[in-house]
């Protein structure tokens, strides 16, 4: 699932993995399930981080890079320089449908 990175500057992808029985220890065990969790370097913390798009040479998630917009965008995002992403739980409380830009 994409949200938002901490930094507001782009979408991430969450790092969930799951790995091999007891590997993860007690204390870094996050959920229900004790083989799930994040990268090792975090201590297994589920965190969201910029992607690259498949495909598609030079582009990320970053929201700040115009050229990142490469098919206009279906969920009314902005793609510039002053860009941040932010969560929108309802579109249409704010008024917005998912093919209407929201500049």
């Amino acid at each position: 699932q994409q949200r938002c990175l901490h930094s507001g500057v782009g979408k991430g992808l969450c790092s969930i993995s799951t790995y091999a029985d007891g590997s993860i220890p007690d204390d870094f065990q996050y959920f229900s399930d004790p083989n799930l969790g994040g990268e090792e370097l975090p201590d297994y913390c589920p965190i969201y981080e910029k992607y690259v798009r498949a495909g598609t040479l030079g582009t990320d998630s970053d929201c700040r890079k115009a050229y990142n917009d490469l098919v206009g965008s279906p969920m009314g995002e902005t793609w510039c320089p002053n860009c941040r992403c932010f969560l929108v739980e309802n579109m249409a409380a704010v008024g917005l449908t998912p093919s209407e830009p929201s500049a």
